[in-house]
């Protein structure tokens, strides 16, 4: 928040999963029994087991029917190991959670440079300069000893998650 203005801001984020019925009946996005339908958050709260579930029944699923054609391509071939074997579906949840906050710092910087640029960029009033120019401008008698010039910060997107110093 800067100025009293959220630039952005999550509130939630639901996932809803959906598996094809063993009949195969078409997937109905309107169903909420839990045979069909797994539901999960990861905003406010990580709460994403019944979807994990619902993934892992859904890639047992295609495991499944990679079986079956093999089988219809080359009956004769031996698909024991594939069919007995099982599916270890693992997610972190809290690094998705990361990214996903990740973007939305940069979604609020890029919005906040736009409202600034619009605001402040086009003035009439020539004394005003912006920290990134003040920052490009070298100043007067000081001679560089390196050839290596320093990357500009200001394009990188800041972040509420910070790396600890060790």
């Amino acid at each position: 928040m800067i100025g009293d203005y959220t630039w952005c801001h999550l509130s939630t984020v639901e996932y809803f999963v959906w598996v094809k019925r063993d009949d195969g009946s078409p997937i109905n996005i309107r169903s909420q029994d839990p045979a069909d339908m797994a539901y999960g958050t990861l905003v406010p709260e990580i709460s994403m087991d019944a979807v994990m579930e619902m993934l892992k029944r859904g890639l047992t699923k295609i495991k499944d029917l990679f079986v079956d054609f093999q089988k219809e391509l080359e009956p004769s071939l031996d698909c024991t190991a594939l069919a007995e074997a099982t599916v270890n579906a693992q997610t972190d949840w809290c690094l998705a959670l990361k990214r996903i906050m990740g973007a939305c710092d940069i979604t609020a910087h890029r919005r906040y440079v736009a409202w600034h640029n619009a605001c402040f960029t086009k003035s009439d009033d020539s004394s005003y300069m912006d920290s990134e120019q003040a920052d490009s401008e070298e100043e007067p008698g000081i001679i560089s000893t390196s050839e290596r010039k320093r990357a500009n910060m200001s394009t990188l997107p800041g972040s509420r998650f910070k790396i600890q110093k060790s």
